[in-house]
């Protein structure tokens, strides 16, 4: 079977947040094997440097063709600045705040972890006797790093999405719901490409300043893109502690929690996506909250090496004007799947709210290998199967129960290559309706040639059909979502990770009687996005007061609306993801 596309991610459209060959990451992640490792998630650092601006560092990933690589994020208005950013911060800010399942074996003694810690308003209405503007403006146009980026201002999705049809970017037009979201809030867009040229190693974590009140990941856009139970990871420094907005903290069962003494895996990353999926798809948890001065202090500056286009020195130095004025930092986790992508994320100060130290202390029948005798079903405390998805246990060719995934009816199977702490490739369940088709070609449009870079190559080819050659066996039935096999099983199968004989993981459908007969009769909520085939949902999202269709109502922009992470990564919906590294 031909080599299918890895899960892309959201966080750029880059994300292309979605899926293809060679390899080449612009971040990872390091932990201990007490630590989380989180394969696919979005990174993103926010310094709220006074009450009105907002420094906002991205970690884009990125794997696959470096022409198709394409970046877009709402953003509000032109950037103060902006520019590289070494990826090493951030694998050193992860190390010092992620959490740590600390397991109850009295020969373990315990495992070492860091000491503890107890917008701007929209654009004035046009003058009604002034000419329309025209219905995409370049605002700025830059060179930063190994990037080309322009920063456009659009009134008029269809307009916005021909434009960057036309230059080379691959975005359908069913994605014009999507950018009204963020067009009726009075948002700019950041698009970048890498220049003519530049290798993968090019993509850097890029860092940008902008007016705003608070900051915000774009967490709807994202959805375009995203892996089912993608990871969210958002570290905000300022003067005080943080919290998300509307949707508010979770808290993770304590009693969920598992640590594997024999293979040095924990399990907070699926307890962590159990926990929202309960919560109909919203909220985060705090993985750290402290002083900046004790968070700084936890920080291994020695384990920031020279690399060739990095010298140590500078990155150190980077790392020390991060925490400089700040006076605590936050670190906030989610996981979710594109149907649960339905609100933003918001942050806001929450001074009032307690510290939250690293340290998880489990209980010795949550420890694994301490003498405690292995449930048959440990595996599924390590997998998240999503809201529309049960994990059970199946034997695999062998006969070795492995985790597997029943889907309710309406959902699809989709696997993710090492996804898990133990490096697993697993599977989830994702709502069929979460499609915005990539896979035909992309037709230049006609558009102004005075806004058309006439080096630029328009002829973007049609992705591959992941379906042609499925392997869901004689009981699934192979969907393309987002470009990305899927396969729907047929009810008492069960979706596994497969691997083939050129390596490529897929599902495939194995028999099991392990799923309660009531399973089928569950329902997928309605989703809060604007898919294809929702038309009449269309009418119906809002975002404060802002119309998302048609023209942008003459309202205030959010005072909130600040840039995020999002993405939408189409040029990458061909992208892959890959671990930089082991931990």
């Amino acid at each position: 079977m031909r080599r299918s596309p890895r899960p892309a991610s959201s966080l750029a459209l880059l994300l292309a947040l979605a899926a293809a060959p060679s390899t080449a990451l612009a971040c990872g992640g390091f932990f201990s094997t007490a630590s989380p490792v989180d394969q696919a998630a979005e990174r993103v650092i926010f310094r709220q440097t006074d009450a009105e601006t907002v420094e906002s560092i991205i970690d884009i990933r990125y794997a696959g063709d470096p022409n198709a690589f394409a970046w877009i994020v709402p953003v509000p208005g032109k950037a103060e600045s902006l520019s590289p950013y070494p990826v090493e911060v951030f694998e050193a800010l992860d190390r010092a705040t992620t959490p740590r399942l600390q397991p109850a074996c009295a020969e373990l003694g315990g495992i070492d972890s860091p000491s503890q810690d107890a917008g701007e308003p929209g654009a004035p209405a046009p003058d009604a006797g002034a000419e329309a503007p025209p219905p995409v403006i370049i605002q700025s146009h830059d060179v930063v790093g190994g990037y080309d980026t322009y920063t456009l201002l659009a009134t008029d999705s269809a307009a916005l999405l021909s434009w960057l049809q036309k230059n080379g970017y691959r975005v359908p037009d069913t994605m014009a719901p999507f950018i009204d979201l963020y067009i009726g809030q009075g948002l700019s867009f950041l698009v970048a490409k890498l220049l003519p040229g530049k290798g993968i190693e090019a993509i850097k974590p890029l860092r940008m300043v902008y007016k705003s009140g608070n900051p915000m990941v774009p967490l709807r856009l994202t959805s375009i893109a995203a892996v089912p139970e993608m990871g969210v990871k958002v570290f905000v420094l300022g003067a005080s502690r943080y919290t998300v907005a509307d949707v508010g903290e979770l808290e993770v069962p304590q009693s969920e929690l598992r640590y594997d003494n024999d293979t040095g895996n924990g399990n907070w990353e699926a307890a962590v996506a159990r926990t929202i999926d309960r919560n109909g798809g919203e909220g985060m948890v705090v993985d750290y909250a402290g002083s900046a001065a004790n968070t700084q202090a936890n920080v291994d500056p020695t384990a920031i090496v020279d690399f060739t286009d990095e010298p140590a020195a500078a990155t150190r130095q980077a790392l020390d004007d991060l925490f400089k004025d700040m006076a605590y930092v936050t670190r906030l986790y989610g996981r979710y799947s594109p149907e649960e992508m339905g609100r933003d994320l918001v942050f806001k100060p929450a001074p009032e709210l307690p510290n939250v130290g690293t340290d998880r202390n489990l209980n010795p029948e949550q420890t694994v290998g301490c003498g405690n005798p292995r449930p048959e079903d440990t595996p599924c405390a390590y997998v998240a199967c999503g809201a529309g998805g049960l994990c059970v246990m199946t034997p695999d060719d062998n006969g070795v129960l492995i985790p597997a995934c029943a889907c309710v009816d309406g959902a699809t199977a989709r696997a993710m290559p090492e996804m898990t702490t133990a490096g697993n490739s697993v599977v989830a369940c994702v709502d069929t309706r979460m499609d915005v088709n990539p896979v035909g070609p992309v037709k230049p449009p006609v558009v102004d040639p005075g806004q058309v870079d006439p080096s630029i190559d328009v002829n973007t080819p049609p992705l591959a059909d992941p379906c042609t050659t499925s392997a869901c066996g004689p009981h699934g039935a192979c969907l393309a979502l987002n470009g990305q096999q899927t396969c729907q099983c047929e009810h008492s199968y069960v979706a596994v990770a497969a691997v083939d004989n050129a390596g490529a993981v897929h599902v495939a459908c194995r028999a099991s009687d392990k799923v309660p007969d009531d399973f089928y009769q569950r329902t997928l909520p309605e989703p809060k996005l604007p898919y294809p085939g929702h038309a009449a949902l269309h009418a119906r999202i809002t975002n404060n007061g802002c119309a998302v269709t048609g023209a942008p109502v003459e309202t205030p922009r959010a005072p909130w609306a600040l840039f995020g992470l999002g993405l939408l990564g189409l040029g990458g919906l061909a992208a892959r993801w890959k671990r930089r590294r082991a931990g």
